[in-house]
């Protein structure tokens, strides 16, 4: 989300992109989470200028600040030191109109307070103004902190995380029509075990590979979204809150067939409301379509848009479909991999998930097979516009992975990851996208069947360097899990 504009942006949305990026709540007088006191009538107004600074200003007296901050720098306890006219108030606003910072710098009371700058002994850098955080007063806090730009998640993997830092997470068959959600948490160099979600009756065969992940209520925390095939011939939505409890069906359709459908369900936030959605792409055979709900909070909608496009074989994508925000709108793209007839493959994207796909990207002779459906899309440059990669095998014993950038309205090579012996048969489609370690880039995560029963999960770093075993489990098959792997903010 852009918030930079001069049009009038709701709080909720705001407090959703925030929660995504930093995966904080912020306390009120520690009882209420700012989420449950926001009222729909919050509202932006238009920026004042003062300078380069632009500021936006909260009804309540939330104050937030755009600037290059060159004017301004901080002392070695992390005060602002004005270099021209203002004055450290007008840096440092409390939440919701409770008592602030008296004369000597020191809180009144212990409320949420909007965090300064990122600070150095010399100027600050630049980026956007504001990180919240939860019961903490920032009055003349030695402590400085990071200011990141607010921006959706990569692949609508996005939602707040263990520190910022995104985790995997399993969908497994436990082969007694039950299923168990495994779970991690990052400490930004190792995953480390956390609470499981165990089922009830529940079949995966109904399931296939149709999960994914996507912050659907906007709290900020990234949720699990399964496609399910019902008995009836119809199919539902079935929601697992941030990996860890089910909120039950937030959607029932009439008859629907998901066979076409394979295993093509993205997720991500198509319209820009702080809120992800799923799309399915479902195979016409000589055309596509693309079935798109919205979210309310609470479920997803009435009847689902829907897009047809003929000429389109989706026997040439196969399952190689993400989301991901590749022109920095704020606003989430469908991009696909497709295989052409003349042995060249294309980049196809669908702006807002749904709109005409348009040509990003072809390429000279290569096959797609070696890819099989590989494809992921995420933020690995850490530039505000999401990027694709596939990760290709080379042989039988190694692989690459292939990087692209992108300007906002197409892709470009860049340099690839080229692994040692690294069998992708061990990981077979077992590939996602998220930032594993808080740098602000993502990375590719693969979970990878050992030959000694056990299995690990592989992290590559930007997708452009390896990180190696960020864990390993005891004996675990993988078989039960198929391809079921998703990475978010879960926490």
């Amino acid at each position: 989300m852009d918030f930079s504009t001069t049009a009038e942006v709701s709080a909720a949305a705001i407090i959703a992109e925030f929660g995504r990026q930093y995966g904080l709540t912020l306390n009120m007088a520690g009882s209420k989470t700012w989420e449950s006191s926001v009222t729909s009538d919050w509202k932006f107004t238009n920026p004042k200028t003062n300078g380069d600074a632009k500021e936006y200003i909260l009804f309540t007296g939330v104050e937030w600040i755009t600037s290059n901050f060159s004017q301004y720098r901080c002392d070695s306890t992390g005060h602002i030191l004005p270099t021209i006219s203002g004055t450290v108030s007008t840096w440092e606003k409390q939440i919701a109109g409770t008592a602030g910072c008296d004369a000597n710098d020191s809180p009144a009371t212990s409320v949420g307070w909007l965090a300064k700058a990122k600070c150095s002994n010399a100027t600050f850098t630049p980026g956007f103004g504001v990180r919240l955080y939860s019961g903490v007063a920032w009055c003349g806090a030695a402590e400085c902190v990071t200011y990141g730009h607010a921006s959706p998640d990569p692949g609508g993997g996005g939602g707040g995380g263990s520190s910022n830092k995104a985790e995997p997470a399993l969908v497994r068959d436990d082969g007694d029509d039950t299923m168990t959600i495994w779970r991690w948490l990052s400490n930004g160099s190792a995953f480390n075990r956390t609470t499981d979600y165990k089922s009830g009756t529940f079949r995966l065969g109904a399931v296939g590979d149709r999960v994914a992940s996507g912050d659907v209520d906007g709290d900020g925390k990234d949720d699990i979204v399964m496609a399910y095939q019902n008995p009836d011939g119809t199919f539902s939505f079935e929601v697992f809150k941030n990996g860890v409890s089910s909120a039950g069906e937030w959607y029932r359709s009439g008859p629907f067939n998901l066979g076409p459908v394979a295993n093509r369900l993205i997720m991500g936030d198509f319209n820009g409301d702080g809120m992800d959605e799923p799309i399915l792409a479902y195979d016409g055979g000589t055309y596509v379509v693309l079935y798109r709900w919205t979210s309310t909070g609470s479920g997803f909608g009435g009847a689902p848009s829907t897009a047809t496009y003929y000429n389109f074989d989706l026997d040439n994508v196969g399952e190689r479909v993400a989301a991901g925000d590749v022109d920095g709108d704020g606003k989430d793209d469908t991009v696909m991999a497709y295989q052409n007839s003349d042995g060249t493959f294309t980049y196809k994207v669908f702006r807002s998930g749904t709109i005409a796909p348009t040509n990003w990207y072809t390429s000279g002779g290569f096959s797609l097979a070696p890819v099989a459906g590989r494809l992921v899309v995420g933020d690995f440059a850490g530039d505000g516009k999401e990027e694709p990669a596939l990760v290709r095998e080379v042989g039988t014993d190694s692989m690459k992975i292939w990087r692209w950038t992108s300007n906002g309205s197409s892709f470009s090579r860049t340099t690839d990851y080229q692994a040692g012996t690294f069998r992708l048969s061990a990981v077979a489609d077992r590939v996602a996208s998220g930032d594993t370690d808080g740098d602000g880039k993502d990375d590719v995560v693969m979970a990878y069947e050992n030959p000694d029963g056990t299995f690990s999960y592989e992290v590559f770093q930007g997708g452009i360097s390896s990180a190696g075993e960020m864990y390993r489990s005891g004996t675990f098959s993988l078989s039960p899990v198929s391809n079921r792997l998703v990475v978010g903010r879960f926490n």
